[in-house]
């Protein structure tokens, strides 16, 4: 004879009323921690304006900034410029930073 396990739930109302709630309870408590976790507010506090670029340089002129940019770009380093306030600034990753600060002070004549 072969053993069957069968999962028998009550027939009671209780029963019935019961583990239809707590599913719902479970579905509920998991949407909450979702919305919570993925809210704007959590993101807006993560969120740099810029991502992960960094500043390099500031220049109160567009061309100015884009000169450098250029510069950097021909040396091999991946920057680019953005308008923040009332100047422009020189981004670039946080990684090629010491070999853009040595073409930056090439560039501008600080060689020590």
């Amino acid at each position: 004879m072969h053993n069957v396990v069968v999962l028998h739930i009550g027939d009671s109302l209780l029963d019935f009323a019961l583990l239809p709630a707590v599913l719902v309870a479970a579905i509920g408590g998991l949407a909450l921690i979702l919305r919570w976790s993925s809210s704007p507010a959590k993101r807006a506090s993560i969120a740099q304006p810029y991502g992960l670029l960094v500043p390099l340089a500031t220049y109160p002129h567009e061309r100015e900034a884009e000169a450098v940019a250029h510069t950097l770009r021909v040396e091999g380093i991946r920057a680019t410029t953005a308008v923040r306030g009332a100047e422009f600034v020189v981004f670039i990753w946080p990684a090629q930073r010491p070999l853009a600060e040595q073409v930056l002070a090439q560039l501008h004549g600080d060689v020590s």
